[in-house]
């Protein structure tokens, strides 16, 4: 295999395979220094630092990580990749942060949680290997709470009696 990720690791094991352990290493080098960064802005922009956050496409957990250590959220890792979740798995365990991350195996569409669940809906990058566009966007806004925040586009998506730019809102 090149040195560059395939266009759809998902599709085979070995692709799979080397994918999740490239972005590992990448994360653990040349993205390093974004990651703190980014959790402390989407702490500080979107004030949601307790209560209940899914990191989608979480591949090795370096965002959920960098997270628990400025907020007091309970988060949720969630990547399709069998491989992803093993490396968020090692990853959570080597920065002792089980108790605060739950590494979670499962597709967008088809998320293990029951609706109203999150009060923060967060990703990095993992938006590009969606298949059904449709079906992840419906199923974030089944499990965000009703006052919950996705910071995934320019903006913040809000249900309830705020704007919405939600597929399922029309």
């Amino acid at each position: 295999m090149s040195n560059a990720l395939p266009d759809n690791p998902y599709t085979n094991d070995q692709d799979d395979r080397e994918a999740a352990r490239m972005m590992n290493n990448i994360t653990k080098t040349v993205f390093a220094p974004i990651y703190p960064v980014m959790a402390e802005q989407i702490a500080s922009i979107h004030g949601i630092t307790a209560g209940t956050c899914i990191d989608l496409g979480s591949g090795p957990a370096a965002l959920s990580i960098s997270l628990a250590k400025v907020t007091d959220l309970l988060i949720h890792a969630v990547d399709k990749s069998p491989h992803s979740h093993a490396i968020a798995c090692d990853n959570i365990r080597k920065a002792g942060l089980e108790n605060r991350i739950t590494p979670v195996r499962s597709d967008v569409c088809t998320l293990p949680f029951e609706s109203n669940f999150a009060d923060l809906i967060i990703s990095r990058g993992s938006l590009f290997f969606w298949e059904d566009l449709s079906g992840a966007f419906n199923e974030i806004y089944r499990v965000l709470k009703a006052r919950g925040q996705n910071p995934y586009r320019r903006g913040v998506w809000k249900r309830g009696n705020q704007k919405s730019n939600f597929p399922a809102d029309g």
